[in-house]
């Protein structure tokens, strides 16, 4: 068996393995890149989780009703998202696909796509048929930034952006601030039930990184797989 195919069967084998990951793994994935990680107990984590995507998945169904449609690219357009790509590659160990800059504008990097793009041209048929369309990875990237103009739109009403964590309290003083991971959740939830797909959009941590960094993104996969086991 060449690299190349190795390579493949071993993405195969995660893609597989990620689809079976529950939310709560999900959102204690996102939450281990929060720096309020710490801070947060774990049954308020549970109970952020549940929300944020409760929060994602009727915002989705929200937008789909209003839209008429469920197409990312079509609802973008319905609400005048300026779509742009970016052939830049990705650097460093940033698992970046994608960014919404206020107040209307989705950049979706190329590179990463290209790549996944690559491996899929040299997996066998069937290979490719066990893996994740290049189209549907699109449009879960797309669906997730949707959702970030959504939550801007909304800030002070959309429970991942109103929610705040008090961060110190100080005599009659207190800090209280956003938890990102909420956003993320949130957003991977809306982008899921508006791609009507069975798994979460995390799973793309590991197969855009894989063609980077093969050995870095099995060292996400086994995080995640040990956070199944243990959670």
């Amino acid at each position: 068996m060449s690299v190349s195919a190795e390579k493949i069967a071993s993405l195969i084998d995660m893609t597989e393995a990620l689809r079976t990951v529950d939310d709560e793994t999900w959102g204690f994935y996102a939450f281990s890149a929060d720096f309020l990680n710490n801070r947060i107990p774990d049954e308020k984590k549970h109970e952020m989780i549940r929300k944020s995507i409760a929060c994602g998945e009727n915002c989705a169904d929200r937008v789909m009703k209003e839209a008429g449609d469920s197409s990312p690219g079509a609802i973008a357009r319905q609400l005048g998202l300026e779509v742009i790509e970016n052939d830049f590659p990705m650097t460093g160990n940033r698992k970046v696909f994608a960014q919404f800059t206020p107040p209307k504008q989705i950049e979706i990097f190329k590179d990463p796509l290209k790549r996944y793009e690559s491996l899929l041209a040299r997996a066998s048929e069937q290979q490719a048929s066990l893996l994740i369309p290049l189209q549907e990875i699109y449009n879960l990237v797309l669906g997730h930034e949707i959702y970030h103009y959504i939550e801007e739109c909304n800030a002070d009403t959309i429970y991942s952006r109103a929610e705040k964590y008090t961060l110190w309290r100080f005599f009659g003083f207190h800090y209280n601030t956003t938890v990102n991971a909420l956003g993320e959740i949130a957003g991977m939830a809306f982008s899921r039930k508006l791609n009507h797909v069975a798994y979460s959009p995390f799973l793309l941590d590991v197969l855009l990184f894989f063609d980077y960094d093969e050995e870095q993104a099995s060292a996400i996969f086994q995080k995640i797989m040990h956070m199944k086991e243990h959670i």
